[in-house]
């Protein structure tokens, strides 16, 4: 409820009590990323994932937060390797692989292994339309325009909001 203040002294004092409580600090990380302190973030997430690392959320919420800074090769390096972890240890969880394919696409690079990210996500959550306008994108990349248009086609008449709308209909428009 963004009490950030009453939040940071609960955590502060798990912390005191248990110095490597993995879930204090990846909590400290979501704190810091409600508040857009981005470095911040980073550096709690990866404190939580160097305790914890089997932890899928740890690792997902890391990767995801570097998203929203300057994303240089080092960082897109160490964004992948926590959304690869993140899959191999909850390979139930779609908004990794949506997270995999958009880092993907946007470095250019394996869009093929963007492409079956994006599908598993697909796959994971059919009714989720965000991730089918994932694959419009990637699927855009690979100039493969013909099945873009037909993933986009099938998104617009899943909107079910007008912003759902919007975005099916200016992806269609790319298509």
């Amino acid at each position: 409820i963004r009490r950030y203040a009453a939040a940071r002294q609960m955590l502060e004092e798990a912390l005191k009590a248990d110095p490597k409580l993995a879930a204090a600090y990846e909590s400290m990380g979501l704190l810091y990323a409600g508040q857009n302190q981005i470095d911040e973030a980073n550096k709690w997430y990866s404190q939580a994932v160097a305790l914890n690392s089997q932890s899928y959320l740890a690792n997902y919420y890391y990767a995801t937060n570097m998203f929203k800074g300057r994303l240089d090769d080092d960082g897109a390096a160490k964004a992948e390797a926590s959304l690869r972890a993140a899959i191999k240890l909850n390979a139930e969880f779609a908004p990794a692989y949506d997270a995999l394919a958009f880092l993907l696409a946007t470095r250019h690079r394996e869009l093929e292994d963007a492409r079956m990210m994006s599908l598993q996500a697909v796959s994971l959550e059919p009714g989720n339309i965000h991730y089918r306008l994932r694959m419009v994108e990637v699927l855009e990349q690979m100039d493969r325009a013909d099945d873009a248009l037909r993933v986009a086609t099938r998104a617009a008449s899943m909107a079910k909001t007008p912003q759902e709308f919007g975005e099916a209909q200016a992806a269609l428009s790319s298509a």
